[in-house]
């Protein structure tokens, strides 16, 4: 499935994990490798979120598990795929889940999204957008909640509107200064949930709306992150 998407520039920088200096003692020295090679350019990155509330499942892309357990409400790292066509599919309790095809661009980056494990769950596809500033950070918000309808996303005070009549699929990006932020998700003026984000320069952060009963909104919040590609 290929809804909602968007061509956005596809740089994947703010992925990259800065090295840290670690000094050696004297009398020992590491043999470990100095640096991961870096990722072939004809790379895409892609990451799965069940947005259920079920048991842990597993992730299979092209029929090989990815994730042996991946819990409900939470989101794989951006893994390093060849360019093309790829079959991401949820396994849960033994039996196949749902599945979809994603034709991944080179240096694109994906969010897949899995309502549920039910196999007839029928999966968004975001495109994310990266930054080009690295004193700036990326703020994406994920709306996986339908039964909440649209909705609007303000920081707490309510002086700031981030996005307006976000609807569920949509993606909605930005990049923000990087400052420590209370957000709220509402509808028609009432709010719905909270996040917070301490964010820090050159990283990217994401906010998932996942449901909450019949039409109310959890939001849970994460740093983004890039599988260690080895080359292996």
């Amino acid at each position: 499935m290929t809804t909602n998407k968007h061509p956005l520039p596809a740089r994947i920088g703010w992925l990259a994990v800065a090295l840290a200096a670690i000094p050696l003692a004297a009398s020992a020295q590491s043999t470990g490798r100095l640096y991961d090679p870096m990722p072939p350019e004809d790379s895409a990155y892609v990451r799965v979120v069940q947005a259920g509330s079920g048991a842990p499942v597993v992730v299979s892309v092209d029929g090989k598990v990815r994730v042996k357990q991946l819990a409900a409400r939470t989101a794989s790292e951006y893994w390093v795929l060849p360019a093309g066509k790829h079959v991401i599919q949820l396994q849960s309790g033994g039996k196949a889940g749902p599945r979809m095809t994603l034709d991944a661009a080179e240096q694109g980056a994906y969010t897949i999204a899995f309502p549920s494990a039910a196999a007839n769950a029928r999966a968004y596809a975001f495109q994310d957008r990266t930054g080009t500033n690295k004193l700036k950070a990326m703020m994406a918000v994920y709306h996986l909640a339908p039964g909440a309808g649209t909705l609007d996303v303000t920081t707490a005070d309510g002086k700031t509107k981030v996005f307006n009549g976000l609807k569920a699929g949509a993606p909605a990006i930005i990049e923000v200064n990087p400052i420590q932020v209370k957000l709220v998700a509402s509808r028609g003026g009432v709010p719905l949930a909270n996040a917070a984000l301490n964010m820090r320069q050159g990283n990217a952060y994401s906010v998932f709306l996942f449901p909450s009963g019949a039409q109310g909104v959890n939001a849970v919040t994460l740093q983004n992150q890039r599988e260690r590609y080895t080359g292996k």
